[in-house]
């Protein structure tokens, strides 16, 4: 027999020793085939996940914050699942504003042409049988009657929302839908536009109180659209209900310190000599010299100016009478510059329609004040012929239309 040196051991080709049975460990088996089914644990899943690598479809999505479903981008896995959330949310931000879009369509008209409704809303207001729409600031109630009125008069269900959401966005919607509705659907023989003014009035009233400027400039701009349709096709004249329900709030714009807000004031209520009575429109505007606003007191004066220019004296017609000419004078002696050049437009409008009588209507002012009116008279006239008393009868108010 051979024998081998200890040193030639290690360039021998040996097999390796056969483990010892009681040194060995034995995975259960159960556990390595569920490893094995769930593809999850592996030494070649774990690298791959390590190195950036796929994650097994079957893995629950909970274990990472979020829902995992076939097809998923591994780079929506490795962020934990928020930029898989975040392209469900886009997809379904998407799939809501498709739906947004066709879902008013869906429900229905937006708003019913029934004039019996209005007719009793009109019916129970002057029975008092529902809130007096009157205030200084709109409290939750009258919000609450509104909804009310909306709901029983079969407005869309959606849109009544969008009216009394609390973001202003839903509110310009609001306006953009039912501009675009009115628009669509004024005609001689479709009175919807008739049978819901009260109501859509009521709500822009509302909105006079918001202080987003563009829910008020879409306000005003919807305004101008609901009267011109009045005028044409319908030739309707507003109702006492009707008017008093927002001409005083939008009366109280004129105090806004931007201009483009009081014009597009003032286009309003140029506007509504068609469809309402000079003479209640200057009672409007006579209630709004009490206001502390200076702007607003100047601006209601300066309308008052071309309300006489262009109306007469019958706007002092009952319930008005010529002792509002005296108050109007009284704001000569405002130090506002703004308040008492209205004031005096106003006094040299009464002045080209009764002429030297004016000085009688207007009371007794201090000196400093009655030359402040000579003198803006003698320079008016200078543009314009005085007017001929002669031709003026005592006692009689000219009406200049």
């Amino acid at each position: 027999m051979k024998t081998v040196s200890s040193e030639s051991l290690d360039d021998l080709d040996l097999p390796p020793p056969p483990p010892q049975p009681s040194t060995m460990k034995m995975k259960p088996k159960i556990a390595g085939t569920a490893k094995s089914k769930s593809g999850y644990g592996s030494d070649n899943q774990t690298k791959s996940i390590r190195s950036g690598g796929g994650i097994p479809k079957t893995l629950s999505g909970s274990r990472l914050g979020g829902t995992i479903t076939k097809g998923s981008s591994t780079s929506n896995l490795r962020a934990g699942g928020e930029s898989g959330s975040a392209s469900s949310v886009a997809s379904s931000s998407t799939s809501a504003k498709k739906t947004g879009q066709n879902e008013s369509e869906s429900q229905g008209p937006l708003m019913n042409g029934q004039l019996k409704a209005k007719e009793q809303r009109f019916a129970d207001e002057k029975a008092l049988k529902v809130l007096r729409w009157n205030f200084t600031t709109p409290r939750e109630e009258f919000y609450q009657l509104l909804r009310e009125q909306m709901t029983a008069a079969e407005w869309q269900p959606q849109l009544i929302t969008y009216c009394f959401h609390s973001d202003f966005k839903f509110h310009i919607k609001a306006i953009d839908l039912i501009r675009n509705f009115l628009q669509t659907n004024s005609s001689e023989d479709n009175p919807v536009v008739i049978a819901n003014l009260d109501l859509i009035l009521k709500w822009i009233a509302l909105r006079f109180f918001d202080t987003n400027p563009s829910v008020i400039t879409k306000a005003l701009e919807l305004l101008m659209i609901i009267f011109g349709i009045c005028v044409d096709p319908y030739q309707y004249q507003l109702s006492d209900i009707e008017a008093n329900s927002f001409l005083p709030y939008l009366v109280l714009k004129f105090g806004d310190p931007k201009d483009a807000v009081r014009n597009k004031v003032h286009d309003i209520i140029a506007r509504m000599r068609n469809i309402y009575s000079a003479s209640k429109i200057f009672g409007h505007l006579f209630t709004g010299l009490q206001s502390k606003n200076s702007r607003q007191r100047a601006t209601c004066l300066e309308e008052i100016g071309q309300l006489i220019e262009q109306r007469g004296m019958s706007i002092f017609q009952p319930p008005n009478s010529l002792a509002m000419i005296k108050d109007l004078a009284k704001f000569i002696a405002e130090r506002d510059n703004g308040v008492r050049n209205g004031a005096l437009a106003c006094i040299v409008q009464v002045y080209f329609l009764e002429g030297e009588r004016v000085f009688k209507l207007i009371g007794s002012l201090s000196d400093k004040d009655m030359s402040l009116v000579e003198e803006r008279i003698k320079r008016a006239s200078k543009n314009r012929p005085p007017p001929n008393s002669n031709n003026t009868p005592s006692g009689k108010l000219l009406v200049y239309h």
